[in-house]
């Protein structure tokens, strides 16, 4: 949920809660303030027809009543009634008919009320108010009761009208004040989500030299955009010295890379020279052999450093029209001097002759040659290792099976990572630089495709390459052969 719905939200919910008492508050007060005025009136005109009524006693129990003529009373629906103290109406108002006003008799004494009270029946529409007094004569003997009624429609239609309108207008408040409120919280956010754009672009292009720009008052927001853009400049700062030292290192692996190779390639010619001329003894031939093989060995790793400097320096592939089955059966040629009790077979290749993709020849067969190395060095003795090549739709896919232990899944996206080593059965890192995945991954990716691997524990790893048949590579050409170049390995 967005901070601004939340602000909406909680602005609208504190105002309906405070509209809620307030009109819970004001129905409460008008209701008791119309039955104020109901119960002032019903009081008003029992004293008036009090001093108008006529009243004559005949024995304990009974009497004889006058009241004035109804159309004498100032308040229209008013019903009048008289009872002696044996409950018995002897007097009553002409538009009561022959109907009874309800009268609650206090208990079995038969007695009148000591003092006037109010008493509501019924409710809503058809609820009725009435005020009943005590009627006394002489000395202030009570001799009956006078009951003044009248119907509460009038303040039960008044109360409906206000429940309506506070209902709805309450209502129409609260929507209306979300609205309001949603706008506000917008234009409040507003530059906070300018400062997300900015954020956002600045991320995506790296480009750290960018600031916030931001003109308005240095209140919270203005503190945040300032603190954003110091933030910004401390990262610019890292980064250029980062970059810096970045570039150094480039050049410090090139240069060191390009001058080695000269020094390995004498080593390797004195060791095939000495062991040319002969007369060597047991330890000495040995000697020699260890260091052709740690010069061989560094000279592939120079190579590989050489060609990682490169691509980091940002020079591309020139790629020309090539039909890769030729290059593929060369691999396959040369892998197989790898290790004899491996048995190499391609698999497929006769289904992708003729096909052309756009590739620079030694480094499309320096991706084989590496995944071919590590399936023949991981395939257990008289194990197959099997190149399969087909053709999906636009795309050539291209792939090297074994039948070595397979990768581990939290294993497969890191083994593409330079230097990363997997670990062997007996938890020790796999012999190897770790540089030729990453090579073979970029590599793949100068070709405009991909690379992936497909493996289970105990079952094999499968590396899949796909590139793009000429017709689809010629949409990238410009990119695919953009200077500068690598020199051909």
């Amino acid at each position: 949920m967005s901070v601004r719905l939340r602000l909406t939200l909680w602005y609208s919910g504190v105002l309906a809660f405070t509209l809620l008492l307030l009109g819970l508050l004001l129905y409460t007060t008008m209701s008791s303030l119309l039955l104020r005025d109901v119960d002032r009136n019903l009081a008003t005109q029992a004293s008036s027809i009090l001093r108008s009524t006529q009243i004559q006693l005949v024995e304990p129990f009974q009497m004889v009543v006058q009241i004035p003529p109804l159309n004498t009373f100032a308040t229209a629906g008013l019903m009048v009634q008289v009872y002696d103290l044996g409950g018995n109406v002897r007097a009553r108002s002409a538009n009561l008919g022959d109907q009874t006003l309800p009268f609650e008799r206090l208990g079995a004494r038969r007695s009148a009320p000591e003092h006037p009270v109010f008493v509501t029946y019924g409710e809503g529409r058809s609820a009725l108010r009435t005020y009943q007094v005590p009627i006394t004569i002489g000395d202030g003997k009570v001799v009956g009761v006078l009951e003044v009624a009248q119907p509460l429609l009038g303040l039960a239609e008044t109360l409906e009208r206000l429940r309506f309108l506070l209902i709805a207008g309450s209502l129409l408040t609260v929507v209306a004040a979300g609205a309001v409120g949603w706008l506000l919280a917008s234009l409040a956010l507003s530059p906070i989500d300018r400062i997300t754009q900015a954020a956002r672009s600045i991320g995506r292009s790296r480009d750290f030299s960018r600031r916030v720009a931001y003109e308005g008052p240095q209140d919270e927001i203005g503190t945040l955009v300032a603190t954003f853009n110091q933030m910004l400049e401390g990262l610019q700062a890292a980064h250029d010295a980062l970059q810096q030292s970045y570039d150094a290192q480039r050049r410090f692996l090139a240069d060191v890379s390009h001058e080695l190779r000269t020094p390995l390639t004498v080593v390797r010619g004195n060791v095939e020279y000495l062991r040319r001329t002969g007369g060597l003894t047991g330890d000495e031939e040995a000697a020699l052999q260890d260091i052709g093989d740690e010069s061989e060995r560094m000279s592939r790793l120079v190579s590989d450093l050489l060609l990682l400097a490169r691509a980091d320096a940002g020079q591309h592939l020139r790629l020309d029209p090539v039909e890769p089955v030729t290059i593929l059966r060369s691999a396959l040629r040369q892998a197989r001097v790898f290790r004899p009790d491996v048995q190499i077979v391609g698999d497929g290749l006769e289904r992708i002759e003729g096909s052309r993709i756009r590739c620079q020849p030694d480094y499309f067969k320096e991706l084989f040659m590496i995944l071919l190395d590590n399936a023949v060095r991981h395939s257990p003795p008289g194990g197959t290792v099997r190149l399969e090549a087909r053709r999906d739709g636009e795309w050539l896919e291209l792939a090297v099976r074994d039948q070595g232990p397979g990768i581990p899944p939290e294993e497969q996206e890191r083994i593409f990572e330079r230097f990363y080593r997997g670990r062997a059965e007996n938890g020790r890192a796999r012999d190897g630089t770790g540089l030729g995945l990453s090579i073979a991954r970029w590599i793949a990716q100068e070709h405009g495709g991909s690379i992936r691997v497909e493996s289970q524990v105990g079952q094999g790893a499968r590396f899949v390459v796909r590139v793009p048949l000429l017709a689809r590579a010629e949409e990238a050409s410009g990119r695919l052969a953009a200077p500068p170049a690598v020199p051909s390995a």
